[in-house]
């Protein structure tokens, strides 16, 4: 059976935005008001707010093998895969080398099963049709919302397959509906706090201020300040999560920079009752093997990541 794109857009999660181009759906995690701010904020984050971290499309089926037809237009890393999750298992992965148009194909075993498929962290892809060998339905709603807002590493870069974001994990671990506004060397912007037609959320999660750590020209502390005035205005007492910085080893670190980032963080927060602080410094073991490079976590550091916030979660009934 084939999919068209408007069966497909029912069965995406994550997103809250789509668009239509020459028969392809790209859906986007950002709202068309949020992007306009990017682009005229900053190309870099426009061009980085267009990618599809955290947005996959899932339903239920006994189907032995589906296709997904996509057109890419460009590719910006090496970070660029569709990924079958089977029951929440990883079964898959379809590695996208280059631009253009291309087929990811799965085989699956029979019987009826759940499958999610994640789409790319590091390049925009549009839709063009799914066909499916067998009978398909809609998975169950989540009832819950989580907005996550954060910088490269909640867009997933480093995990080098897209299911093994830490976000993804995170939604194989909750019954959170997650919208991932993650974006490559991103910091605390007030001006994309504003309200997401169609998504409302119940919780908050912020991991943000590692770009800081170097760059002298960002007045961080008012940064901070104006990025939670803006979230309490936007979404009142809302329970919100803050995540300091993770533990980075980079040449180009500056320790006393950071640590000092972290403190305003722990500062700010503080003065709202609604947020919870996360050390992130302690998130993910100090070792090499848990890294993708000085920076990103790995799939198996993203992995310790998720579980870590997953147990915060748990612990402050979040």
């Amino acid at each position: 059976m084939k999919l068209s794109v408007e069966s497909i857009k029912r069965l995406i999660k994550g997103a809250c935005f789509f668009k239509e181009d020459k028969g392809y759906l790209y859906p986007y995690h950002y709202s068309e008001k949020q992007l306009e701010h990017f682009k005229e904020r900053d190309e870099f984050w426009y061009t980085r707010a267009k990618l599809q971290a955290g947005i996959k499309i899932e339903f239920i089926t006994d189907a032995e093998g589906i296709s997904l037809f996509y057109n890419t237009p460009e590719v910006y890393s090496g970070d660029n895969s569709i990924d079958l999750y089977v029951n929440d298992l990883a079964m898959g992965v379809y590695h996208i080398t280059g631009g253009g148009k291309g087929v990811a194909d799965f085989t699956l075993q029979s019987g009826e099963k759940k499958i999610t498929l994640y789409l790319p962290i590091d390049v925009p892809v549009g839709i063009k049709c799914l066909t499916v060998n067998g009978k398909w339905k809609s998975v169950r709603a989540r009832n819950k919302k989580l907005l996550a807002i954060g910088d490269s590493i909640t867009q997933g870069y480093g995990a080098k397959i897209s299911g093994s974001s830490y976000i993804n994990s995170l939604y194989r671990k909750t019954d959170y509906e997650i919208l991932a506004q993650g974006i490559g060397g991103y910091r605390y912007e007030k001006g994309s706090i504003m309200p997401i037609e169609g998504f409302v959320p119940d919780k908050i999660l912020v991991a943000l201020g590692t770009n800081y750590h170097e760059d002298l020209s960002y007045d961080y502390e008012k940064n901070i300040e104006e990025f939670y005035d803006a979230l309490n205005r936007v979404y009142g007492d809302i329970p919100v999560i803050s995540i300091t910085p993770i533990y980075r080893f980079d040449p180009g670190y500056n320790p006393e920079r950071l640590n000092a980032v972290c403190e305003k963080i722990k500062t700010e927060c503080a003065k709202y009752p609604n947020i919870s602080v996360i050390d992130g410094w302690y998130l993910i073991p100090h070792i090499q093997e848990c890294f993708t490079d000085c920076i990103h976590p790995n799939a198996y550091g993203s992995e310790l990541m998720a579980q870590g916030i997953f147990e915060h979660m748990k612990r402050i009934k979040f």
